[in-house]
């Protein structure tokens, strides 16, 4: 009997060419994609992690090919005789939780306040605060009030989270925590998450999913899948590797279950699809012997000599229609006491790229996802013109402070564009700032026989003066008894030898770091290696002979110093043709921690920020750009005159900017006002120069005038409420500890004023101001004489742009490209394949009608251009949405400026 039914089962449930599945659930049920990364997935609130139709993200790596892994992904729920799920079309189990979105359709998530709830984000903590904590959340809830069986009074909530930045771009986690809300605790639990995974596959194409294999590694808590081949001929393409990393399971006594069963079967042999089959689904799940004994199924889903763990070295070399379920339990659920389970999503080009990505998921959650990430993404708005595209952006990725490392460690911002919607992306131009010693070389210490010597080794600070000795070296120190060492480069062998005037080779300096010993340890005194400052203090036994230290000192790539700009011109374009262009943040890294670089994503395509899509095209005739009518010094009496470029071109108001200066105090490290404070007690002798201040880890300062390259105090012991004064300034230091091993400047900030709004940024010389009131501004060299003081403002007069039309510009109106070709390169082919013809009307007055007509006078199509731009486009159909036929065609233009009247051909 049973055998009937799978057999019936499976000629119902055979793999469609064509995924679709009827919703049929309350008005709550909603979906959404995870798109932050590389890796798109779809997921929804009645327990699916699959789409119901093909071309819907349904785990597409990369984002944006339309190569699509995830055939099937449900977490499965199961007590003996009662299985939940929501697997097919026919056993939605699980049914969505109302009133966690806002009522859309689509799932809350955390980057898009219009999905949320109208009492805010869903997911909040004991004192009502939102719990967001990457920069894409998703949240939602589904309980089993559909179950077929017998209903267990459970509501499973569902948590999603994606990076974008680029060491976790291709990993997506879930979580969710089960909660009986029932009467009884609910015994002999099984979670099990079910994956049908089709490398290579698209629905309706060539059936690619019958050679994948699978791997499982019960030591790491994963499985993932692989084409046999590794190449799909329905993508035409190499195929990657997909896969689950399993990050916490439910817990018994206190301790984590982890997988407790692995198993594989072809998918023509799957019981889970069979609706009425839950014993069987749940013995399988837990690995029941009885079943393993059964003829009929226990072939079909046990495979080799281990009950719990299949083998999968047994599947053929060739490959097979897979599915594989990870199971953990059995395990128990109180009443209102939730068990959790955390699940990796990930994907990679090969083996070793997916289980370096299955670690950083790793990693992450096992620090509750408090990572370094990439500065924010900027704000980018583009101005289309004749056969040029205008890029602007904001600056408030400069001010972010990475949570991980607690520094601002931005560093620039890169510019991309792509001629084929984000597939593929040409970098245009690299913008970095330029750099302070402290913020780009790191220096990282380690005791590598802590076993020899109760000591503690750390960094105390730079060597003001003597930056230019420091440099990539690993140094060793040894001891050969407990006051005598030796100083060694790691990479080269090279031994340091003592030198009391510091420079590259090594010293003893007394504590405060300021007067040279000799060459023998006493705890407590500080040691110079090239560039900076150590010490190794005894707090138990002394070193002995073989005691080592290690001392890394790390540049970092500056990068070519270019400066910030907030603007980007790209000329090379044509006009009627769509590019995307991105601009991204990245920062400097962190090897001390270690982490690498990171740039702020360019996927999820033109919805993103810093995403956007222009197509250049022909300004209306008369057009102006907007331009500086103006540029007055008002006070002071500084010789400089900024520099002013006009940006937004299309600014639309007469505006006038006022521009005057304050000084404050700027950091990479996120010093705030309770650790240090400025004031003016001199204006007259305040001027714009940068004064540099660096306390080290002993609470000593330096202070260099970055102008002049000049120290001006060299190791100055500080304490709390200790101020110095200088060149006008005081300053104040209230919390010490808070400013060692930090750098800030006291310096210039630029302040820029339309009545209206105002903006205010550090002023570095030679450095564009970001965009405000579409100009740009800087001061080419700010020193010597040239300085600005306190008095000195200035006035920037903008006019804006203008369109003047007359009647003699109407004969510059024509048709592009004329004759037009099929099939020429102004066909623009869709994501589906279907291409869409458009000729092009260019030269045109703001606002006109542009009628064709056959060349027998009949009306062919009527266009309405109010767009303000110079062209309008023709898809080359008539009033009902047919394409015309090849010919001769008239096209008459009518203005409030004139007439036009002219031919156009369409050729095949």
């Amino acid at each position: 009997m049973i055998g009937l039914l799978l057999w019936l089962s499976l000629l119902l449930t055979d793999k469609p060419s064509q995924r679709y599945e009827i919703s049929k659930g309350p008005l709550d049920r909603a979906s959404n994609v995870h798109r932050e990364g590389r890796l798109w997935m779809y997921f929804n609130n009645y327990g699916k992690l699959y789409a119901p139709n093909f071309n819907m993200h349904s785990g597409e790596w990369p984002a944006g090919t339309n190569h699509e892994y995830i055939y099937r992904m449900a977490p499965v729920i199961g007590v003996p005789y009662n299985v939940v799920h929501s697997l097919t079309r026919t056993s939605e189990e699980f049914e969505a939780v109302g009133g966690l979105n806002s009522g859309l359709g689509l799932i809350a998530m955390s980057n898009d306040t219009a999905t949320w709830p109208s009492s805010g984000w869903p997911k909040k903590d004991s004192l009502g605060n939102p719990i967001i904590k990457t920069p894409e959340d998703s949240y939602c809830a589904f309980s089993d009030s559909n179950n077929l069986i017998t209903p267990l009074n459970l509501i499973v909530y569902q948590t999603g989270h994606a990076f974008g930045f680029s060491y976790a771009q291709d990993i997506v986690f879930f979580e969710w925590e089960i909660v009986n809300f029932g009467l009884d605790t609910l015994k002999d639990v099984y979670f099990t998450l079910y994956c049908d995974i089709d490398v290579g596959n698209t629905p309706g194409g060539d059936p690619e999913y019958g050679d994948d294999k699978v791997v499982f590694d019960r030591s790491e808590n994963c499985l993932y899948f692989y084409d046999a081949d590794g190449f799909s001929s329905d993508w035409n393409s190499p195929t990657g590797y997909f896969g689950v990393k399993v990050l916490e399971t439910p817990k018994v006594n206190s301790q984590e279950l982890g997988i407790t069963d692995f198993h594989y079967f072809l998918y023509d042999d799957d019981p889970f699809t069979i609706v009425g089959l839950d014993t069987i689904q749940y013995k399988i799940m837990s690995s029941d012997s009885t079943l393993k004994s059964d003829p009929f199924w226990g072939p079909r889903l046990f495979h080799g000599t281990d009950i719990h763990y299949d083998d999968h070295t047994l599947i053929p070399a060739r490959g097979m229609d897979l599915v594989a379920i990870v199971s953990s339990g059995p395990f128990t659920l109180v009443p209102h006491i939730p068990q959790k389970i955390v699940i990796a999503v990930c994907a990679g080009e090969n083996e070793a790229a997916i289980l370096k990505n299955m670690k950083t998921a790793e990693n992450i959650y096992k620090n509750d996802f408090v990572t370094a990430v990439s500065p924010p993404r900027p704000l980018l708005n583009a101005i289309a013109g004749d056969r040029g595209v205008t890029l602007i952006w904001d600056n408030q990725a400069e001010d972010f402070i990475d949570p991980f490392s607690g520094r601002r460690d931005f560093e620039g911002y890169r510019v991309w564009k792509s001629k084929d919607r984000g597939l593929n992306w040409e970098l245009l131009a690299d913008y970095d700032i330029i750099n302070n010693f402290e913020t780009h070389n790191f220096v990282i210490v380690k005791h590598l026989t802590p076993e020899l010597a109760g000591t503690d080794i750390t960094f105390v600070g730079f060597a003001s003066g003597y930056e230019g000795f420091f440099k990539n070296n690993t140094y060793q120190v040894v001891f050969h008894n407990d006051r005598l060492f030796s100083v060694y480069v790691k990479e080269t062998g090279e031994k340091l030898t003592f030198n009391p005037e510091l420079r590259d080779g090594f010293a003893v300096l007394d504590p405060s770091g300021t007067r040279v010993l000799d060459s023998l340890y006493t705890s407590g005194n500080i040691i110079y290696l090239p560039g900076v400052f150590i010490r190794i203090t005894t707090l138990g036994a002394p070193p002995s002979a073989g005691d080592l230290y290690e001392v890394k000192t790390v540049k970092v790539d500056p990068g070519k110093n270019t400066g910030l700009v907030h603007t980007y011109i790209d000329t090379n374009v044509v006009n009627g043709f769509e590019y995307w262009y991105a601009v991204t943040s990245y920062d400097i890294g962190d090897p001390s921690i270690p982490i690498e670089p990171l740039e702020s994503p360019k996927t999820g395509g033109t919805s993103a920020p810093n995403v956007i899509s222009v197509i250049p095209g022909s300004l209306p005739l008369g057009y102006s750009s907007a331009r500086v009518s103006k540029i007055v010094h008002l006070s002071g009496s500084s010789s400089l005159t900024p520099e002013v470029n006009v940006v937004d071109v299309n600014f639309e108001r007469a505006d006038t900017v006022i521009i005057t200066f304050e000084p404050g105090i700027f950091s990479e490290f996120g010093i705030t006002s309770d650790a240090v404070s400025l004031e003016i007690v001199d204006s007259g002798l305040v001027k714009s120069s940068i004064y540099r201040f660096y306390v080290d880890q002993s609470g000593y300062l330096d202070l260099k005038l970055l102008d002049e390259d000049s120290l001006l105090i060299r190791r100055l012991h500080i304490g709390n409420n200790d101020s110095i004064t200088f060149d006008g300034y005081k300053i104040t230091f209230f919390e010490v500890d808070k400013l060692k091993g930090k750098a800030f400047n006291v310096m210039f900030y630029a302040k820029l004023d339309n009545g209206d709004t105002t903006i205010k940024f550090p002023l570095f010389p030679g450095i564009w101001s970001p965009v405000f009131c579409g100009i740009t501004f800087r001061f080419i060299q700010i020193k010597q004489s040239s300085y600005l003081g306190l008095e000195d403002s200035y006035q920037v007069v903008i006019e804006p742009y203008n369109v003047t039309t007359t009647s003699e510009m109407l004969s510059k109106i024509k048709v592009v490209p004329n004759p037009f070709i099929v099939k020429a390169d102004w066909d623009t082919p869709t994501p589906q394949g279907l291409v869409k013809h458009k000729i092009q009307f260019i030269n045109l007055p703001p606002r006109c009608e542009i009628r064709i007509y056959t060349i027998d006078g009949d009306l062919v199509k009527t266009l309405h251009h109010t767009s303000g731009t110079g062209y309008e486009d023709w898809d080359l159909t008539n009033e009902y949405g047919s394409y015309i036929a090849p010919g001769i065609y008239i096209y008459h233009v009518k203005s409030q400026w004139g007439e036009k009247t002219g031919r156009l051909g369409v050729v095949r």
